[in-house]
């Protein structure tokens, strides 16, 4: 398994798909963030920090890069020699899995970073920085990285359901679309509303609240959304042909 993982992340690197994906982020973090300014004369820096890890804009270039990483492996029946090789189904599974959450984290990531540069750097950051301010920073980028752990997940299971790109990319692509849609009208459902909740994607709303009790249910989130996407990989991998 080491090994797949360490071509996993080799593979990542020689990605060109992945750095001009990064590019495109970052340009968009840039031109959103003077967008906001022009539109909100009293934003600051924090405030588009915040507002940026919340906005799941950015799991659209997740879906784009889940199936050019996962879904072409399919197509070029890389993932299929994989296993007529012998390599366990549960190994691929995690490497493919541990693969794309770097690359996703580093999707995630750089859009807030950005654009919080960008309007910093033209309105100030908004508070004096002190040990709390670093603070806050910190734990806010703490509940972000352990967040997208789990809604990565859903586009690795995605990718797996799908084998190929273009499903791939749709399914991806309207899962969070369909997800916000139905949410208010399953959300008020006992049980089921609460298991709702519990998922990592109803939760990037939340980020920025840096309570004790918050981070607790951000990594109960995202550890409840991985082990279930896993399971339903698993399930779903297993029982597939691979021809």
């Amino acid at each position: 398994m080491i090994n797949m993982i360490k071509m996993e992340f080799y593979k990542l690197r020689r990605q060109k798909i992945f750095y001009i994906i990064l590019l495109f982020v970052g340009v968009i973090a840039v031109m959103s963030s003077i967008s906001a300014m022009s539109l909100n004369i009293n934003l600051n820096g924090k405030t588009q920090y915040v507002e940026m890890f919340q906005d799941v804009s950015m799991l659209f270039a997740c879906a784009i890069f889940v199936a050019m990483y996962i879904g072409n492996d399919f197509n070029n029946r890389t993932i299929q020699h994989q296993v007529a090789s012998g390599h366990s189904r549960k190994d691929i599974i995690i490497a493919k899995l541990l693969g794309f959450m770097m690359a996703a984290q580093m999707i995630m990531i750089l859009y807030p970073v950005i654009g919080a540069i960008t309007v910093t750097i033209n309105r100030g950051w908004g508070v004096a920085v002190s040990y709390q301010e670093i603070k806050y920073i910190i734990l806010t980028l703490i509940e972000s990285i352990v967040l997208n752990i789990g809604t990565s997940s859903y586009f690795v299971l995605f990718a797996f359901i799908c084998r190929d790109i273009p499903k791939t990319i749709c399914l991806s692509a309207v899962f969070p679309i369909i997800f916000s849609i139905i949410k208010p009208f399953i959300a008020a459902i006992p049980i089921v509303g609460n298991f709702i909740d519990l998922m990592s994607i109803s939760q990037i709303g939340n980020i920025g609240i840096t309570t004790a009790k918050q981070l607790g249910i951000i990594l109960l989130s995202s550890s409840v959304t991985l082990l279930l996407n896993l399971f339903v990989m698993k399930i779903v991998f297993y029982k597939a042909e691979m021809k």
